[in-house]
């Protein structure tokens, strides 16, 4: 018995030193057990949502592929849209985010439907996850999605010349570097990504909870939790851990690279989210850009701090204030055509 028992404890430990070189060689296994642990699972729910489709008033084409084949899950797009369409509508293509490692579109089921019922067919795209498929693979799938959506604007009920592209936490930073490959051919050439529409028809952008760069500088301060986070998302997306700054994660570093052809922009941010800096960074450098932007980041006054991807808890007022902004700026840019106003904030004003 001691002997068996002495092997087992020898197995155990050869494991566990096995898992830890491997945790060290790859960024699978840390991926595996936050995936396991469900931290990107929750899908936030909507009453108003769930009446929505249940009267009719909104309707939900599901998982309708959008690449060559269409056998492939990670590239499905579910289309939420009034359901009495029947005119071509603006659309807002949408992100989810996840970490660049999980997550799912269905995240985005009582979202959409929120702006469907105001006018506007909403698009929640799914995208493949890191490390199984690394960067620019999502940023491309981005632009097959837009390109299908151009192909079927008819049966879809889209007008093709009024495009909006969201995202939220790693969706965002997703959107954002598609919206520069196809409003900068510089950057489109530089990167690889082709764009697959006009960049006159992308009419805006709503970021929501975003990051925008994989690069933090020694004088951010950052949680080590977050920090550790980061790093792993990195290699993870990246498929390198120690990336060289010159290499390709410059092209990622997206608050560097903005100008003045970015399209007008909702930018949001909770006071309690701690990648709130980098949606302050963003900001800043879209308005010294002479961007059309407008921010929400809140200034603290209301009863509890507003945390990572609290616009889609919509039981709470900033969700509902973000709401109200949302679909001013989409009437402001897709119906009347006038420019959206620079830097008109909410709260104080981004750092630099």
């Amino acid at each position: 018995m001691l002997r068996l028992l002495a092997w087992l404890l020898l197995a155990l430990v050869l494991l566990v030193g096995a898992g830890l070189a491997w945790m060290k060689l790859s960024p699978v296994p840390a991926v595996m057990l936050i995936r396991h642990h469900g931290a990107f699972s929750e899908v936030p729910g909507s009453l108003e949502a769930q009446t929505l489709l249940a009267s009719g008033e909104v309707t939900v084409l599901r998982d309708v592929g959008y690449a060559p084949g269409g056998g492939n899950p990670d590239t499905r797009m579910d289309v939420y849209r009034p359901g009495d369409a029947s005119a071509p509508l603006p659309a807002v293509v949408w992100v989810h985010g996840g970490g660049f490692i999980d997550g799912t579109k269905d995240a985005l089921e009582a979202y959409l439907p929120q702006l469907a019922v105001h006018g506007y067919v909403g698009i929640a795209i799914e995208y493949s996850k890191a490390p199984e498929q690394r960067y620019p693979v999502q940023v491309r799938q981005v632009m097959q999605a837009l390109h299908h959506l151009q192909a079927h604007a008819e049966e879809l009920h889209v007008d093709p010349s009024r495009i909006v592209l969201g995202g939220d936490s790693a969706g965002a930073h997703i959107a954002a570097q598609a919206a520069l490959a196809i409003v900068d051919p510089d950057y489109a050439q530089a990167t690889g990504l082709a764009p697959t529409i006009a960049a006159n028809r992308l009419r805006g952008m709503l970021l929501f909870s975003g990051t925008y760069q994989f690069l933090v500088g020694p004088q951010a301060k950052v949680a080590p939790d977050m920090e550790r986070f980061g790093r792993l998302v990195r290699w993870a997306y990246l498929g390198e851990k120690d990336p060289d700054p010159d290499g390709q994660v410059r092209w990622t570093t997206l608050h560097q690279l903005v100008d003045g052809r970015f399209p007008p922009t909702l930018i949001v941010a909770g006071n309690g989210d701690p990648l709130a800096p980098q949606s302050q960074r963003m900001a800043d450098a879209l308005q010294a850009a002479g961007v059309p932007t407008q921010w929400m980041f809140f200034d603290g006054g209301q009863d509890e701090a507003y945390p990572h991807e609290f616009q889609f808890r919509f039981d709470t007022p900033g969700a509902t204030r973000v709401l109200e902004a949302t679909l001013e700026s989409l009437d402001r840019w897709t119906r009347d055509g006038t420019p959206a106003p620079v830097a008109a904030g909410d709260g104080a004003p981004p750092a630099t």
